[in-house]
C-alpha cells in the first residue's frame, strides 16, 4: 500500500513541474490542485516536508516575480489586493517574532502566505487571462482534483485501507489522509465542475455532459458518506445553487430537457444510496467516539469567540493588537476549558493569532471582495458564496490550504468585469 503512496508523490512534483512549465503563471490557479494532493499522499515522512516546503516557495516566488514585480519594473503599474499585501507582510513579522515554535507553526504559515499571495497576485493574472479562460482553468483544476478523489476514495475502501479514520464507530467509505477541514476543498471542486460542465451541456448536450452528471452526483454522494456535515451542507447548497441557476437561465425547450436530466440523475444517485446517506446523518445526529473526546465540541465553536474575547478584553491575558503568539491556540485560550483542543472559528483563530490587527485586515479584504462580487455576479451564486464563507468560517479553517485557495480564487473570479478579453493563445 505504501507504493501507492510514493507514486502520489511523485506525482505531485511531476504535475507541478509540468503545470509550471505548460500554464506558466496560470499555475496560480492549479495551487489548490497541489495542495489537495499533497492531502491524499499522507504524513510527511523523513526529508519531505522540507522538498515540499521548498517546491511550494519556488512556485510562490516566481508567482510574486511574474505577477508583480516584472509587471511593476516593464509598465511602472499593477493591479494588486493590497489589504492581502498588509496581511501578508504582518503574519510574517509574527511568524518570525511573536512565534513559540517555528517546527509546529510552518505548516500554518505557509499555508496563510499562499493564500496572501494568492489574492495579491490573482487580480494582475487574471485581467491578463480573461473573464472565461480563467473560469476554464477552474474548471479544469477542479476536474483534475475530483478525477484523483474518486478513484482515491474507491480504491482505498476496496481495499477496505483506513489509515486515519475521521469517526471510528463507522466507516461507510475510506477517507484515506483526507481529514476533517480537508474535506471543505471538495465542495467548492464540485461547484466549479458543475457549474461549467452545465455551461457546456446548455449548448451541447451529448455523452460527455452525460458523464459529467454523472460524476457530480458520485462525488456529492462521497462527500456525503465522509460524514462531515459543515461539507453535507455546503455541498448541498452547491447542487442547489447549481440546479437553481440553470433553471433561471432556461431559454428553450432543449435546456428543460436538459434540467430534467440533471434531476433524474441526482434522483437516482441519491435513492440509490440513500439507506447508507441516512444511516450516516443520523450516526452524526447522535454523536461518535470522536467528538466525544471533547466536551460539547460544536457548541465549542461558537463559545470559541466568547473565549478569545474574554481572555483579550476582560481577563487582559495576551495583547490585544498582535494576540497571544502565531497558532499557539490549544491550551492557551478560556483558562484550558477545553484541554489541549485547538480553537475551530476562523475568526476567533484569527484574533488569538494575529490580533485585532490581523482580525481587521482579513474582515477588510473580505468584505471587500464580497463587495465587488455582488455588483458584478448573479445572486444565486454570491449568495451560495457568502453560504459558504459563513459555514466554513464557523467550523474552520483558515489554514486548510486547499480550501481557502480554491474558496478564495473563486471569489476572485466573480469579482472580474466580464468584459476582460482573453488576450493569449486559444484555450
Amino acid at each position: 500500500m505504501i507504493a501507492l503512496f510514493y507514486l502520489l508523490d511523485i506525482f505531485f512534483y511531476a504535475a507541478g513541474l509540468l503545470l509550471l512549465y505548460k500554464k506558466k503563471d496560470l499555475i496560480l490557479v492549479y495551487l489548490p490542485f497541489l495542495f489537495f494532493l499533497r492531502v491524499l499522499i499522507g504524513p510527511d515522512l523523513l526529508i519531505r516536508p522540507l522538498i515540499y516546503n521548498a517546491f511550494i516557495f519556488l512556485i510562490l516566488l516566481y508567482l510574486i516575480y511574474g505577477a508583480v514585480l516584472r509587471k511593476a519594473l516593464k509598465e511602472g503599474k499593477i493591479l494588486i489586493n493590497a489589504p492581502a499585501l498588509l496581511l501578508l507582510i504582518y503574519t510574517t513579522l509574527l511568524f518570525l517574532f511573536h512565534n513559540h515554535s517555528y517546527a509546529e507553526t510552518r505548516t500554518a504559515y505557509i499555508a496563510l502566505s499562499s493564500l496572501f499571495i494568492a489574492v495579491i497576485v490573482a487580480p494582475q493574472i487574471f485581467k491578463k487571462y480573461g473573464y472565461e479562460r480563467v473560469m476554464y482553468e477552474l474548471y479544469k483544476m477542479s476536474a483534475l482534483s475530483i478525477f484523483v478523489f474518486v478513484p482515491y476514495v474507491f480504491f482505498l475502501t476496496f481495499l477496505n485501507y483506513h489509515p486515519q479514520p475521521m469517526y471510528s464507530n463507522i466507516s461507510f467509505v475510506s477517507n484515506g489522509y483526507i481529514f476533517a477541514a480537508d474535506v471543505h476543498a471538495l465542495p467548492i471542486f464540485l461547484f466549479v465542475f458543475g457549474y461549467y460542465r452545465l455551461k457546456v451541456a446548455s449548448s451541447v448536450f451529448n455523452l460527455s455532459s452525460l458523464f459529467s452528471f454523472v460524476i457530480i452526483v458520485i462525488t456529492l454522494i462521497l462527500i456525503i458518506l465522509m460524514l462531515r456535515r459543515a461539507a453535507m451542507l455546503v455541498s448541498l447548497l452547491a447542487v442547489i445553487a447549481l440546479i437553481a441557476n440553470y433553471f433561471f437561465s432556461i431559454r428553450n425547450t432543449s435546456n428543460i430537457q436538459l434540467f430534467l436530466v440533471l434531476l433524474f440523475i441526482i434522483g437516482i444517485g441519491v435513492f440509490i444510496s440513500y439507506d447508507r446517506i441516512y444511516e450516516g446523518v443520523q450516526f452524526r445526529s447522535y454523536g461518535s467516539d470522536r467528538e466525544n473526546q471533547f466536551v460539547s465540541t460544536d457548541e465549542g465553536r461558537f463559545v470559541d469567540h466568547y473565549l478569545v474575547y474574554d481572555d483579550m478584553f476582560n481577563r487582559n491575558e495576551y495583547s490585544k493588537l498582535i494576540g497571544f503568539s502565531f497558532f499557539n491556540a490549544p491550551g492557551n485560550y478560556g483558562q484550558g476549558i477545553f484541554g489541549d483542543r485547538n480553537l475551530h472559528a476562523d475568526l476567533a483563530v484569527i484574533a488569538h493569532s494575529l490580533g485585532l490587527i490581523g482580525l481587521l485586515l482579513y474582515l477588510y479584504m473580505v468584505t471587500k471582495l464580497f463587495i465587488k462580487s455582488f455588483r458584478n455576479v448573479n445572486i444565486i451564486i454570491w449568495l451560495f458564496l457568502i453560504s459558504t464563507f459563513v459555514i466554513f468560517t464557523i467550523t474552520g479553517r483558515i489554514t486548510n490550504a486547499p480550501y481557502a485557495t480554491s474558496f478564495f480564487l473563486l471569489l476572485i473570479w466573480t469579482t472580474m468585469p466580464k468584459n476582460y478579453l482573453n488576450n493569449e493563445e486559444k484555450y
